[in-house]
C-alpha cells in the first residue's frame, strides 16, 4: 500500500511542518504529539499509490492503519530529535537522499503525464497481429474427482478397494458431490463437491491429466487413477477448445498495455537523455582517485 522510502522521508518532514499547523481537526494526540486531518491528507500523498488516492478514505480500516503509522512515526521522530539524532551525518544524508529521490520520481512522473502518447489503438492492433499466438487460450477440461489417499493408515490395496467401492456407489446412481464430501481425502471436497473447474494441460499431475483429457463424454466416470496422492475417481464435466480471442475482446487490456509501455518509454528516454548528455564533464583523475585503494 505504501512506499517505505517516501513514507519515512515524508514522516520526517511532517514532524516539523506540524509545529506550524493551522487550526485543523485533531484526529489523534498523546503527550503533545498530534495528528491532524491535514497532516494525514499530506501523508497519504506519499504513502498511498496514485491509483488508490481517490478511494483510500472510503476504507476506514486502511485509513486507521495509515493514521496509526503516521502517529508512530511522529512519536519516534520526535524522540530522535530529542536525542539529537537529526544531527548525525548518516541521518542527514538519508533525509537528503530521500528528498532527491522523491523529486526525481516526481519529475519522471511529470514527464510521463505530459508526454504525447502515440496512437494506442494502432499499437495494440500491431501487438495483437504480431503476437497473436501469445493470446491463444489452451484447451481446457472441466472435471471433478474423489481422492482416496494412500497414507500411514491405509495401504495401496486398501485405498484401491475403497476407490472401487465409491465407484460402485456412483454407478448405482448416488450423488457425486455427496460422496465426494463423505469419502474424498481432498480437503476442498467438503465445500466444492470435488469440483476442480477448468484446467489446462500441465496444471495437474500427469496420470490424472492424461485420464481427464482422454475423456470425452460429459458425466462419464473413470476407473480409479493412481497418482502419488492415491487413487482418483474422475468425472468428466466438459471441455473448452483452444481458441484465440478477437482483437475487440482483448482491446481494452491491449490498449492499456500499450499505454503503460508508451509511458515507460517516455520515462526511459528521459533517463537516457540525462545519462547520455554530450555536455557531461567527468573529472576522470578525481573519480579514479576517489575509488582508489589509497583513498580508502
Amino acid at each position: 500500500m505504501r512506499s517505505s522510502v517516501s513514507v519515512f522521508v515524508l514522516g520526517g518532514v511532517l514532524l516539523f511542518s506540524s509545529l506550524h499547523a493551522s487550526a485543523a481537526q485533531v484526529l489523534l494526540e498523546r503527550q503533545g504529539i498530534r495528528v491532524t486531518d491535514e497532516e494525514l491528507e499530506r501523508f497519504a500523498l506519499g504513502a498511498v499509490p496514485v491509483e488508490q488516492r481517490d478511494a483510500w478514505k472510503k476504507n476506514e480500516k486502511a485509513g486507521r492503519e495509515l493514521l496509526a503509522e503516521l502517529f508512530l512515526m511522529k512519536v519516534l521522530a520526535a524522540e530522535a530529535v530529542e536525542e539529537k539524532l537529526d544531527s548525525r551525518a548518516d541521518v542527514k544524508a538519508g533525509l537528503e537522499n530521500g528528498r532527491l529521490r522523491l523529486l526525481a520520481q516526481a519529475r519522471l512522473q511529470q514527464v510521463a503525464e505530459t508526454s504525447e502518447l502515440p496512437d494506442l489503438e494502432a499499437l495494440a492492433k500491431e501487438d495483437y497481429v504480431t503476437n497473436r499466438d501469445r493470446y491463444k487460450t489452451p484447451e481446457l477440461v472441466d472435471a471433478s474427482h474423489i481422492l482416496i489417499a494412500v497414507n500411514e493408515t491405509r495401504t495401496d490395496a486398501q485405498a484401491l478397494a475403497r476407490a472401487k467401492e465409491v465407484l460402485s456407489k456412483l454407478k448405482a446412481g448416488e450423488n457425486f458431490s455427496t460422496l465426494a464430501a463423505e469419502y474424498s481425502d481432498d480437503p476442498s471436497a467438503k465445500s466444492n463437491g470435488g469440483g476442480l473447474g477448468y484446467f489446462p494441460k500441465g496444471q495437474m499431475v500427469k496420470g490424472f491429466e492424461d485420464a481427464a483429457f482422454a475423456m470425452t463424454k460429459v458425466g462419464s466416470l473413470s476407473e480409479p487413477v493412481k497418482t502419488q496422492f492415491g487413487y482418483h475417481i474422475i468425472r468428466y464435466d466438459g471441455r473448452r477448445p483452444a481458441e484465440t480471442p478477437s482483437f475487440e475482446q482483448l482491446k481494452p487490456q491491449l490498449v492499456e498495455a500499450a499505454k503503460a509501455k508508451a509511458i515507460q518509454q517516455a520515462r526511459s528516454q528521459k533517463v537516457e537523455s540525462v545519462r547520455m548528455a554530450s555536455d557531461i564533464k567527468v573529472n576522470e583523475s578525481a573519480v579514479k582517485a576517489f575509488f582508489s585503494p589509497q583513498a580508502k
